[in-house]
């Protein structure tokens, strides 16, 4: 029987590895018209999985070729192993591994940003796959701001391993934990305009507007949320102006059909998919994001702001009679809205300003999103191809899974 189980979810789990066993049960019924007993349902799910992919304990022991043939291919790519003892037994603790490619790109080319999260494995020893170990591959660069979801363990965490950074916070899920508190359309016209808002004038406007309403709730954001979750706050070197961590949020996205897999293939696989991505960022054109273009052609319409031109300083004016009024200095590259400062881009005030034929070309297309120069040169650099795990070395010493906490039953 668990062979013929085993034959059966072959295609099922070729197509996504992270179905469980009450998935499987449901899909052969639904397929077969038979009805098998969960317990033979996942002894076949294991079967097949060992079949397809390895045997699930000896992969941990494959962590240390797949370590070599990382640090042969992409020289100067760090490989971190650890792990522990237990009755003459080498376990696994944890791995952290970063690409050389991808490292210089960071470094070198792109803005001083990070999206902390864990994603959770799913089979049969959990775990989670963490990006906080990383002060020993990137140091604390200059601005460095990092973004967590709202978890004690998270941010304790990186405050930590990073003192010196910016600590933000998912906006998403602080609405999230905020509703379970206080409701309300203040809130909900409110709370999102105040997070959204780069001027502090405009932050205390909404936020005065909340607490007029409900003084609770704005000491309950005061309590537990301490964390910047504003871009009033947020500091104008980095130029990153992500309110959410959806930047994690699309990697687990990206995993979601890996995190079955054993260990050492799912390393495999993330590095196979930055070759893909390295591949597809080397046909970008020009200097100006795609996505930046569309949306200053978007905003260049029905423009009802009355521009008015001193030296090197611009004044904008909403007309209309509201009595907004912004001021932009192209040479200083600022702008009282805190807008350039924040996020670099001006929107639609770009467009008018690139109007101006009183500055030179290279001042008037400063405002718009760029990409870094060292892009090209090292964060899109392709990562090398690998030869498989089988034809490194094995180690002197056999290393095995974590110990599984509790009892050793079927999830």
């Amino acid at each position: 029987m668990k062979h013929w189980i085993c034959e059966k979810v072959k295609d099922f789990l070729i197509d996504d590895a992270t179905l469980r066993a009450k998935a499987l049960q449901k899909k052969i019924k639904e397929r077969y018209k038979v009805h098998i007993h969960y317990k033979r349902v996942y002894m076949g799910r294991i079967f097949a999985l060992n079949q397809l992919y390895g045997d699930r304990d000896r992969s941990f022991d494959n962590l240390y070729r797949l370590k070599a043939q990382i640090e042969s291919s992409s020289p100067g790519s760090i490989v971190n192993i650890d792990h522990y003892t237990i009755n003459g037994k080498i376990r696994l603790r944890r791995m952290f591994f970063v690409l050389k490619p991808c490292l210089d790109g960071f470094l070198n080319g792109y803005r001083p940003y990070l999206a902390v999260e864990s994603t959770f494995f799913i089979g049969r020893f959990k775990g989670q796959l963490a990006t906080a170990s990383l002060r020993e591959a990137i140091g604390c660069p200059r601005g460095l701001a990092i973004h967590t979801d709202p978890g004690q363990a998270v941010m304790t965490g990186v405050g930590e391993v990073f003192p010196e950074a910016e600590k933000r916070e998912c906006m998403f899920h602080l609405v999230n934990n905020f509703k379970k508190q206080h409701r309300g359309k203040v809130f909900d016209d409110h709370l999102w305009a105040a997070a959204y808002s780069c001027n502090p004038y405009l932050f205390e406007k909404h936020w005065n507007a909340m607490e007029k309403e409900k003084l609770a709730a704005t000491n309950y954001l005061r309590q537990f949320h301490t964390r910047l979750w504003t871009r009033s706050q947020f500091s104008p070197f980095c130029k990153v102006d992500y309110v959410t961590n959806n930047l994690a949020e699309c990697l687990n996205n990206w995993l979601k059909h890996y995190k079955s897999l054993n260990l050492d293939d799912l390393m495999d696989k993330i590095r196979q998919l930055l070759m893909i991505k390295r591949k597809l960022a080397k046909k970008w054109d020009g200097r100006v994001l795609p996505h930046i273009i569309k949306k200053l052609n978007e905003q260049s319409r029905e423009l009802s702001l009355e521009v008015d031109e001193c030296s090197e300083e611009v004044e904008v004016m909403a007309m209309g009679g509201s009595g907004f009024r912004f001021v932009v200095n192209l040479e200083e590259r600022t702008c009282s809205r805190r807008k350039w400062q924040v996020c670099r881009c001006l929107a639609c005030t770009a467009v008018l300003v690139s109007e101006l034929d009183c500055f030179p070309v290279n001042v008037r297309i400063c405002p718009l999103h760029m990409r870094p120069a060292g892009t090209r040169r090292t964060g899109c650099s392709p990562l090398p191809p690998m030869a498989p795990t089988s034809s490194s070395a094995a180690p002197g010493s056999l290393l095995c899974s974590p110990r599984m906490l509790g009892s050793a039953v079927h999830p």
